[in-house]
C-alpha cells in the first residue's frame, strides 16, 4: 500500500512531529495512544522506513521523517489554501499564512501593516507568533511557522532568507533630558540585557567609549520596556533606530550624541524575512513577502 492509502494517519504523523510525543499528540488529536502508535507503525511499513526515534521522553525524526513532515506541512498548507480559496475564488490572495516575528517588530511593524492589509485582502488568515529570533527561525525550519520576519536571519539549505533592512543601536534621551542631565555621569544608561552581544564590561567599554562604560547601567528583558524607560527620564538608552523612529517623531525621545559613541551607532543587524524553499510557489505567501518588501522600513 502507498501512503495515498493513508492521509488521515498522515495527520496524526504531523501532529506527533509537532508535539515530539506520541502522548501529547494522542491528546491534541482526541485519539488514544495506541492507535496513534498504530498509525506511525502503519506509515513505516507503508514506506519500509522508520518516522521517529523513541526516546525516554518523547520521540525524535529521523532523515526519512523530517522528509515527510516537510511534505506533510505543504500538503496540510496547501489544504487550508484550497478551502479558502474555495470560499473566495476571485481572490487571489485567500489562503492562510502562519508568520513569526520578534517582540519588538511586532509591536512597531505589524499592528499598522496588518490594518492596511487586511481591509485590502480580507480573505486571508494570518496566525501571528512572537518569540526571540533564533526561536522563530526554528519554527520555520521545522514546518511550524510558513514565515518568519526576524533580526539577523541565518542562511540555511532549507530556507530563503531575504534582507529587508539594516539597523543599529542608536544613543537616546528623553525630549526633555538638558543637556547637564545628559552629561552627568550618574545618569545610568538602560540598554536590553542581550542587545549587545558579549555585553561584558571590558566588550562594552570597547563599544561604547569609556565615558558611557563607566556609568550605571540598567538592564531590561525588552526593547519596549527600554523605550518606556527613557520616554520617563530614567536614563540614556541603547535602541535601534528603527523601535525608537515613532517616539522620535512624536517627540517623546531624541536622539543624542557624545564624543565617545559612534554616531552610526553599534549593534548593526539585520531584519529579514525567512521561509521554506519547497513553500517557495506558494502565490499566497509570495503575496504576503512583495507587500512587506514594499513597506517603507525607513
Amino acid at each position: 500500500m502507498s501512503l495515498r492509502d493513508h492521509l488521515e494517519k498522515l495527520n496524526h504523523f504531523y501532529e506527533v512531529a509537532k508535539q515530539g510525543s506520541i502522548k501529547e499528540a494522542a491528546k491534541m488529536l482526541n485519539l488514544t495512544q495506541p492507535s496513534v502508535t498504530k498509525s506511525i507503525k502503519i506509515l513505516e511499513d507503508s514506506i519500509g522506513k522508520s518516522l521517529f526515534v523513541r526516546k525516554p521522553r518523547g520521540v525524535v525524526l529521523t532523515h526519512e521523517g523530517e522528509l515527510l513532515n516537510q511534505y506533510c506541512h505543504v500538503l496540510f498548507s496547501q489544504l487550508e489554501d484550497i478551502e479558502h480559496k474555495l470560499l473566495a475564488p476571485n481572490d487571489p490572495m485567500a489562503g492562510s499564512i502562519k508568520v513569526g516575528t520578534y517582540d519588538s517588530i511586532a509591536i512597531y511593524f505589524w499592528p499598522k501593516f496588518l490594518k492596511r492589509f487586511f481591509k485590502k485582502y480580507p480573505n486571508l488568515d494570518l496566525e501571528l507568533t512572537t518569540s526571540r529570533s533564533h526561536n522563530i527561525q526554528k519554527m520555520v525550519e521545522e514546518g511550524e511557522l510558513d514565515i518568519g520576519l526576524i533580526i539577523e536571519p541565518k542562511p540555511s539549505t532549507s530556507l530563503e532568507v531575504i534582507d529587508l533592512y539594516e539597523d543599529s543601536f542608536c544613543l537616546y534621551a528623553s525630549a526633555k533630558m538638558t543637556n547637564k542631565e545628559i552629561n552627568s555621569n550618574s545618569t545610568p544608561l538602560i540598554f536590553m540585557s542581550d542587545a549587545v552581544a558579549g555585553n561584558k564590561k571590558g566588550r562594552l567599554g570597547h563599544l561604547l567609549g569609556e565615558e558611557l562604560s563607566q556609568r550605571k547601567h540598567f538592564m531590561t528583558s525588552s526593547l519596549e520596556s527600554t523605550k518606556e524607560l527613557v520616554i520617563n527620564g530614567l536614563g540614556l538608552a541603547l535602541l535601534p533606530k528603527l523601535v525608537a523612529k515613532e517616539a522620535v517623531n512624536k517627540k517623546k525621545i531624541k536622539l543624542i550624541e557624545m564624543k565617545s559613541f559612534p554616531k552610526l551607532g553599534i549593534g548593526e543587524h539585520t531584519i529579514g524575512l525567512v521561509y521554506p524553499k519547497h513553500l517557495e510557489s506558494s502565490k499566497t505567501l509570495q503575496g504576503l513577502i512583495y507587500k512587506i518588501q514594499n513597506k517603507d522600513w525607513a
